[in-house]
């Protein structure tokens, strides 16, 4: 693994944004983030004269998860991008997606110089992550999606309004190893874990990294739930 053109292949709340950080720094990376997630397609890019691809405004639409349907045109972007520039991009592996639409998307991603990696977390701290993350973004406005966004505040989660997500994170996550499979078949890739992301990326690309961000969430995730008794009863329904 180079740390050249890396795409990170996970699901939400995994640690996507901290490991996307990481590769990035490796080889100075322009990072894509969520560049084929339908929310993103708003957003505008440009190529300057050298051919290097710059992001010239982000426009975050609402959206549930969704591939984009302008897939084709972002990937003829990316072909016209000067093959020296350093890239970095995540795609979600959500269970609802198009199988062949994200096999394709890999495969050309390879023909550019693509490496892979997976991202996996503790399902069960992944949908807190989710819950809480989603609550202090449309209840207390305060973008706990962020990487490095910090969340103190008690809420209640009004489960109701995600519940259709929550479903979705889990199926995709039974699903998940057969999923890469699928989508990845002979291309080779490196696994990551989110509890030992420092130590897996080391390994993987030989190097030590300077970054080190703060978690948004510090101590026990209950701490923040209101509701909390609602909460685990929830999750030990959709975990079983």
């Amino acid at each position: 693994m180079n740390g050249h053109r890396t795409c990170i292949i996970c699901l939400p709340r995994t640690g996507s944004q901290l490991c996307e950080k990481l590769v990035a720094e490796i080889s100075d990376a322009s990072k894509l983030g969520e560049f084929f997630e339908n929310w993103n397609r708003d957003s505008q890019y440009k190529l300057d004269s050298n051919s290097y691809l710059h992001l010239t405004e982000v426009a975050l639409l609402p959206s549930p998860f969704k591939l984009t349907n302008t897939i084709t045109e972002q990937l003829s972007l990316l072909t016209r991008v000067n093959p020296t520039q350093s890239l970095s991009i995540r795609l979600f592996l959500m269970d609802h997606y198009d199988k062949v639409e994200l096999s394709n998307i890999v495969v050309e991603l390879k023909n550019m110089g693509f490496e892979f990696i997976t991202l996996v977390r503790d399902l069960r701290e992944q949908l807190l992550s989710y819950m809480i993350a989603h609550t202090h973004t449309t209840s207390i406005n305060n973008n706990a999606f962020n990487i490095n966004s910090f969340v103190t505040e008690p809420a209640t989660i009004n489960i109701s309004k995600f519940y259709g997500t929550l479903k979705q994170i889990v199926d995709s996550s039974i699903n998940w190893g057969k999923n890469i499979s699928s989508i990845l078949n002979n291309i080779d890739y490196q696994q990551i874990n989110y509890k030992t992301i420092y130590s897996d990326m080391s390994r993987i690309y030989n190097t030590e990294f300077k970054y080190s961000g703060i978690k948004s969430i510090k101590g026990d995730p209950f701490d923040l739930i209101v509701n909390k008794r609602e909460v685990m009863g929830i999750l030990d329904i959709l975990i079983k």
